[in-house]
C-alpha cells in the first residue's frame, strides 16, 4: 500500500552557499548531487540506512530534494516566451543580448513574472564559468607505456572551470528523517572527496556554508510553481495552456566500482529541465513537484535499487498581479 502523502509542513528548507574549490568535470546538478548524495549515504549508514531513508521515495515522501546550483541571491529566469516575461518586442540583436538575462535578484521574486523582464540580470563576469577539453591517454600499467593494440587512443574530458570568488546557492528540502546538520555534513564531505566523474584526480571539490532562508513567495495567490532542479512531471496534472518547460534527456551512469564491471551506464530519463513554470489543476501548497524514479531494475541492471531524482524544489509565482477584492 503506497504511504500516504504528508503534509507541506513536514519538509523544511534550507540554503546552502556553495564555493567551488576546483574545476568541475561533471556539470553541477540538483539531480546528479542527489544521486552522489545517496552513494555517500550508503557509504556512512549501510544499506539499511539508505533503505530507510528512501521508505516512500515513489510515493511522494522524499527526504531529501536539491536544486541545481543557483547565482547567489538569485532565482533562475524562467523558461518562457518573452512576452510573458515582460519583455517588450525588439530586433535580432536585442533579443541576442538578452538571452544572457537569465537571473533575477531576490528582492524582486514576490514581483509576477510580467514584470520579471525588467529586473533579470546577466551574471557577473566572475561568476561565469569556462568550459574546455582536457585530453587524456590510455595507460597499460603494467609497461607504463600506450603501447599495445590501443598504442595511441588519447580521449578529450570536459571541464567547467570557475573564479575564485564565485559563489552559488543550492535550495533543500529534507522531513525529519535527515536534520539540517545531517544533510550539511553529508554535502560537504561530497565536497572534500569530490563530485562527479574524474573526483580521484582532483576535480568536483567544493565547500558549503549554511546561509539564511530569504523569505519566499507563498502559494497563497500564486497558483504556478517555478521548478529549481530538473524534474519528473509526467503523473502530475497540469494545465497545459500555462505550463512551460524545456525537455531534458539524462543519460546517467554509474560511479566507483560498478564503472568497471560493466554496463556502467543507466536508462535514459526524459524530464522537465529547471526553470520550468507549471500550473496544477488542484492547489498543492507542498514546496515540491515531480515524482521519484527508478528502483525495481527500471533504472539500472547493473544495481537494479538504483533511484533518480525526480523531484524539484519549487517557489510559487504568478504571471500578473492578484485581483484586487471589490
Amino acid at each position: 500500500m503506497p504511504s500516504p502523502v504528508a503534509p507541506a509542513a513536514a519538509w523544511q528548507w534550507l540554503r546552502l552557499r556553495l564555493f567551488p574549490d576546483s574545476a568541475f568535470a561533471t556539470a553541477l546538478r540538483g539531480d546528479t548531487l542527489f544521486g552522489q548524495l545517496c552513494w555517500y549515504l550508503r557509504e556512512s549508514l549501510g544499506e539499511a540506512g539508505l533503505n530507510d531513508l528512501l521508505a516512500g521515495y515513489h510515493d511522494q515522501r522524499p527526504f531529501a530534494v536539491i536544486s541545481d546550483p543557483m547565482l547567489a541571491d538569485h532565482l533562475p529566469r524562467p523558461h518562457l516566451p518573452e512576452h510573458l516575461l515582460g519583455f517588450a518586442a525588439a530586433d535580432a540583436r536585442a533579443r541576442k543580448q538578452r538571452k544572457q538575462q537569465c537571473w533575477l535578484p531576490l528582492a524582486f521574486a514576490h514581483q509576477p513574472l510580467a514584470e520579471w523582464g525588467a529586473h533579470v540580470t546577466a551574471a557577473p563576469e566572475r561568476h561565469r564559468h569556462r568550459s574546455d577539453v582536457q585530453m587524456h591517454n590510455s595507460i597499460n600499467r603494467q609497461t607504463l607505456t600506450t603501447g599495445g593494440d590501443d598504442a595511441f587512443a588519447p580521449f578529450g574530458s570536459e571541464q567547467h572551470w570557475f573564479d575564485v570568488d564565485t559563489a552559488w546557492d543550492l535550495y533543500l528540502l529534507h522531513d525529519e528523517r535527515l536534520s539540517a546538520a545531517q544533510l550539511t555534513d553529508a554535502l560537504c564531505a561530497i565536497g572534500l572527496l569530490g563530485y562527479g566523474k574524474d573526483a580521484s584526480i582532483g576535480k568536483g571539490r567544493f565547500h558549503l556554508t549554511p546561509q539564511p532562508m530569504p523569505e519566499l513567495p507563498t502559494p497563497d495567490g500564486n497558483p504556478l510553481r517555478l521548478t529549481l532542479a530538473p524534474c519528473a512531471p509526467q503523473q502530475g496534472h497540469w494545465h497545459s495552456a500555462d505550463s512551460f518547460f524545456s525537455p531534458l534527456v539524462r543519460v546517467g551512469r554509474h560511479g566507483a566500482a560498478l564503472v568497471v564491471q560493466g554496463h556502467p551506464f543507466k536508462n535514459p530519463l526524459l524530464l522537465a529541465d529547471s526553470a520550468a513554470v507549471l500550473a496544477p489543476v488542484t492547489p498543492d501548497n507542498r514546496p515540491f513537484v515531480g515524482q521519484g524514479l527508478g528502483g525495481n531494475g527500471r533504472l539500472s541492471t547493473a544495481l537494479p535499487q538504483t533511484v533518480h531524482q525526480g523531484y524539484a524544489p519549487v517557489i510559487p509565482v504568478r504571471f500578473h498581479h492578484k485581483a484586487q477584492p471589490q
